[in-house]
């Protein structure tokens, strides 16, 4: 008999851990980068000091001159950029040599380096690569600063855009931040709460084992007299 009421037991238990469920876990809230982002230096371009190739390019967008105006630097971006500023007017512009963080040693890093910006700008980056091409950056404004994700380091040129209808009243940007994937990221959404709802199903499971339980418990003891 006292095996029977065991038995009777086991199942119970049994019962009760196959309604246990575990709750997902949420989805991140953003996916965040792994480099961490710091601030790097800045000083002025160097068109003597550049790689032969990037001299060559510099020269061929700006005639040599190390801080080229706003309507050079927006020929060259508007020749690089092409549908992406069509129908914006370039506002404001700048260049910078951006230093490498203490202890790079290649392969990506996102720093954030100072500039003439506000944290609403719409603004488009390119840093020109020692083989003297012009690569567009993944980059956001902030009060006084830009950040960046850069492969090399090098000199850069940047420029504050706005659609060409607010242009003449308002010379800073309320408009999206430019970067190369061309799209605004979402923050993913949650994961459901597999959990919820579940506990009603657990309690009822729990009677109906617990119930059977004592009617095999009695017809047990019923047998055994």
């Amino acid at each position: 008999m006292k095996k029977r009421v065991i038995s009777a037991v086991l199942a119970t238990v049994m019962c009760l851990s196959m309604g246990a469920t575990a709750l997902a876990a949420n989805s991140p809230e953003t996916d965040n980068e792994t480099e961490a982002v710091v601030e790097v230096e800045v000083s002025d371009v160097k068109v003597d000091a550049m790689e032969a190739k990037q001299k060559e390019a510099w020269t061929a967008a700006f005639g040599g001159e190390a801080a080229p105006g706003i309507d050079a630097i927006a020929d060259l971006v508007r020749a690089q950029a092409g549908a992406a500023v069509k129908d914006q007017k370039i506002v404001n512009s700048g260049t910078a040599d951006v230093q490498a963080p203490a202890g790079y040693t290649g392969g990506k890093a996102t720093v954030t380096f100072k500039a003439n910006v506000v944290a609403s700008d719409n603004i488009i980056v390119y840093h020109l690569t020692a083989s003297g091409n012009w690569e567009r950056l993944a980059a956001s404004a902030k009060d006084g600063a830009i950040t960046a994700t850069f492969t090399s380091f090098s000199p850069v040129v940047y420029v504050v855009t706005v659609p060409e209808k607010a242009a003449s009243s308002s010379t800073n940007s309320t408009t999206t931040t430019q970067g190369t994937s061309g799209s605004t990221s979402t923050a993913p959404g949650k994961s459901p709460n597999t959990g919820v709802g579940s506990n009603a199903v657990l309690v009822a499971m729990f009677v109906m084992a617990l119930g059977g339980a004592a009617w095999y418990g009695k017809k047990c003891f019923g047998n055994a007299r």
